[in-house]
C-alpha cells in the first residue's frame, strides 16, 4: 500500500505538469494570433488590368511601426472613383554620358490618370482598408506608380 502512494504522487504531479505546460501553449498561441500583424500597403508589377480592377503582384507591406515583415501577395484591387491616383514620372535624358558617370533621372510627381495603370506597371505603392495580409481582394484608396517620360 505505501508503494501505490509514490506512484499515485508522481502521475498527479505528471498530470499537473502537462495541464499547465497545455495553458502555457495555449496562452503563447492567444497571444500571438493577436499581435498579429496587418498590412494596408503593398508594392509590385500590375500582372492584369481592366477599367475597374488591377491585379497586383508584389509584397504586401506590415503597418506595425518598425517591422520588416512582408508577405508575397497577388490581389485584385477595384479602382473606384474615389480612389487617388498618383503618378512619380522618372524623365530620363541623359544625353551624353562619359565612361564612369551616373546617370539620376529627374522626377515629377503629376496626379495620375487611370489609362496608365496597365499590365506592367511598377506600383510604387497602393493602400487599401483592407487587411492585405488575409484577403486576395480589395478596394484602393490610393495608387502611387511610376511613369517613364523619355521625350525631351
Amino acid at each position: 500500500m505505501k508503494r501505490s502512494i509514490p506512484i499515485l504522487m508522481l502521475i498527479i504531479i505528471v498530470a499537473v505538469v502537462l495541464i499547465l505546460a497545455g495553458i502555457k501553449l495555449y496562452s503563447i498561441n492567444f497571444q500571438s494570433d493577436s499581435n498579429k500583424e496587418a498590412s494596408h500597403e503593398m508594392r509590385g508589377n500590375i500582372i492584369k488590368a481592366d477599367s475597374q480592377f488591377i491585379t497586383v503582384e508584389g509584397s504586401a507591406i506590415s503597418s506595425k511601426p518598425g517591422s520588416n515583415y512582408e508577405e508575397t501577395k497577388t490581389i485584385k484591387f477595384k479602382i473606384k472613383p474615389e480612389t487617388i491616383l498618383k503618378n512619380k514620372v522618372l524623365i530620363l535624358n541623359p544625353g551624353k554620358l562619359k565612361p564612369g558617370e551616373t546617370y539620376t533621372p529627374r522626377t515629377e510627381e503629376k496626379p495620375g490618370v487611370l489609362s496608365d495603370l496597365v499590365i506592367g506597371a511598377w506600383i510604387i505603392s497602393i493602400k487599401s482598408k483592407e487587411n492585405l495580409f488575409k484577403t486576395n481582394n480589395a478596394a484602393a484608396q490610393e495608387v502611387n506608380y511610376v511613369s517613364y517620360d523619355s521625350s525631351n
